[in-house]
């Protein structure tokens, strides 16, 4: 529990910035916003699509291998797609990206490292540079956590600019109060 909080302390302190300047990004964008990846990532996208749209930034997740399918038809001139990938070389997000700019899409890569062919080929970067630990004896539980807390700081992030509301939550989550 130690090492996943100083996983998330030290994202908090290294990388508040670019989150900031990442999240202003999205929040004035007027287009739809796509979330993609594929395996442990792709979990980490989904749930960063799930966030987006609970806290009132409409948002779906994209798988890249249906893209590649027909679900290109999703993507519309103008949105905002973040392809998260720890790697940055997986190769079926890598595929589909000529693909968004043709459909003219932004692409924000949530990645491991900057130094990889995923954020080469992003107009916008946010990497957690830091160190997976050791996935070779387990599932990439670090990598994991990381990708998914710099999601999470983005979803609070553009609430925060788009003014979220406690009525907001409360229309979005009506079973919430249901249940009191």
């Amino acid at each position: 529990m130690r090492a996943a909080a100083a996983v998330v302390a030290r994202l908090a302190e290294e990388r508040a910035a670019e989150v900031e300047a990442v999240a202003g990004v999205l929040a004035a964008s007027a287009g739809r916003l796509l979330v993609t990846g594929v395996g442990k990532s792709g979990t980490v996208a989904r749930g960063i699509a799930e966030l987006f749209a609970a806290t009132g930034t409409p948002a779906y997740f994209l798988h890249p291998t249906e893209a590649l399918h027909g679900d290109l038809g999703r993507v519309a001139p103008g949105d905002e797609v973040i392809a998260v990938s720890w790697s940055g070389a997986t190769a079926e997000v890598l595929r589909v990206l000529p693909h968004l700019r043709r459909r003219r899409a932004r692409v924000t890569g949530l990645v491991g490292s900057s130094r990889s062919p995923l954020a080469d080929a992003c107009d916008v970067v946010l990497a957690a540079e830091c160190d997976a630990g050791p996935e070779e004896v387990g599932p990439p539980v670090t990598a994991t956590l990381a990708l998914l807390a710099l999601g999470q700081a983005l979803v609070l992030g553009v609430a925060e600019l788009k003014g979220h509301s406690p009525e907001l939550a409360a229309a979005l989550h009506p079973a919430t109060r249901e249940a009191v």
